[in-house]
């Protein structure tokens, strides 16, 4: 049981450390309106949390069109004119800033991803098939460098599965729930093409939220960022909590599945849109199928994949001989999880990096290294 003093008055009691966790968080979560002049009724209402101490804040959920006004409102109450600095539909984020100085900012939490190698043989592999040279090897050119693993950039990782959140929003909303799912995809819209942009890959939380909550931090019980929340799958009953009531919040008590930004990304992407304005891709030059469970069992394959069904003239892949109907099971020593997206994988990479693909073909495993070229 914790009695825990909030601003000299507010008591908080009986197993309240979420809900003070939550309070102490607040401090870091900014509402966002933005508003388009032209139409009195075209507003939308987001937060977004400070994640540097200069002004720098950082919004998840589908992009506001560039047109219109962003307005921030600090926790102590004071409203800003927020300048929007980049925006990347694929990872859901927007950076914005504010001409403020020494705003609290949340920490990020780093997950210690498992790396799983790729076996070198597997069952209906012959384990004594030589190693394949790419084509470049039989026409005389010197063989492509593998990278050096320690300079490889660790995979994407994700909290794990049961872990309990804390969901905290600008205007006081509190929810708790556990991580149920990882590597959920959706779509976002773009307002540069009007188009609509598959995300990267997506905590799942069971947790009661609203459509403004987009953009809260889902926090552990250390404070550190889980996820950033994209969006939710379904509505919710009326607020109530009366021990959230204590400290000004507001318990939201019935769970539903919201989507979110794992801190991962965030961690990742947030510094390339300041330098960049955006998140330059690594690309391979290929098209690609993400091989089924029928497909994995016809090839007797433990490890994710993803089979080659195109291959752009004068790419990485064309320039060392990936073929049709090859299955990239690997990055790097690193096998390719079942349900994720090759540019997922190839996320943390940057344009120019050395990769080494391990490729299942025919029945043969092949090791191509490759450099990634920019995605177009």
């Amino acid at each position: 049981m914790l009695a825990i003093v909030l601003g000299g008055t507010a008591r908080v009691e009986a197993g309240d450390a979420e809900v003070t966790l939550a309070a102490q968080a607040r401090a870091s979560v900014v509402r966002i309106r933005w508003r388009d002049p032209r139409f009195s009724r075209s507003t939308a209402v987001r937060n977004a949390i400070v994640i540097r101490r200069d002004g720098m804040l950082l919004m998840a959920g589908p992009p506001l069109p560039d047109a219109g006004t962003l307005t921030a409102r600090l926790a102590d109450g004071r409203e800003l004119t927020a300048e929007r600095l980049a925006v990347d539909p694929q990872v859901a984020l927007t950076l914005l800033r504010v001409r403020a100085a020494n705003l609290p900012a949340l920490t990020l939490r780093r997950e210690a991803a498992p790396v799983r190698r790729t076996p070198r043989d597997t069952q209906g592999t012959p384990k004594k098939a030589p190693p394949a040279k790419s084509p470049a090897s039989k026409a005389g050119k010197a063989p492509a460098t593998a990278p050096d693993r320690a300079s490889a950039p660790p995979p994407l990782a994700f909290a794990p599965i049961g872990l309990r959140c804390v969901m905290v929003t600008s205007d006081g909303g509190v929810a708790m729930g556990p991580v149920r799912s990882h590597r959920r995809y959706g779509t976002v819209p773009d307002p540069a093409t009007r188009g609509r942009v598959r995300t990267t890959g997506l905590l799942g939380v069971t947790v009661a939220c609203v459509d403004e909550d987009a953009g809260a931090p889902f926090l552990d019980a250390q404070g550190r960022v889980v996820g950033l929340m994209v969006g939710r799958k379904a509505v919710v009953a009326p607020e109530k909590g009366e021990a959230a009531a204590r400290v000004g919040l507001r318990l939201r008590p019935e769970p539903r599945e919201a989507v979110a930004v794992p801190a991962s990304v965030v961690a990742l992407a947030w510094p390339l849109l300041e330098r960049f304005r955006r998140v330059p891709r690594a690309a391979l030059g290929v098209r690609t199928l993400q091989m089924d469970d029928v497909l994995r069992a016809q090839l007797d394959l433990d490890t994710g994949g993803h089979v080659v069904r195109g291959i752009e003239p004068e790419s990485p892949a064309a320039r060392e001989g990936l073929k049709l109907h090859d299955v990239i099971v690997g990055v790097d020593g690193r096998r390719i999880e079942p349900g994720t997206s090759l540019h997922d994988v190839l996320l943390p990479y940057r344009p120019g990096a050395t990769v080494k693909l391990d490729v299942f073909r025919a029945g043969d495993r092949v090791s191509l290294a490759l450099r990634l070229e920019e995605r177009r």
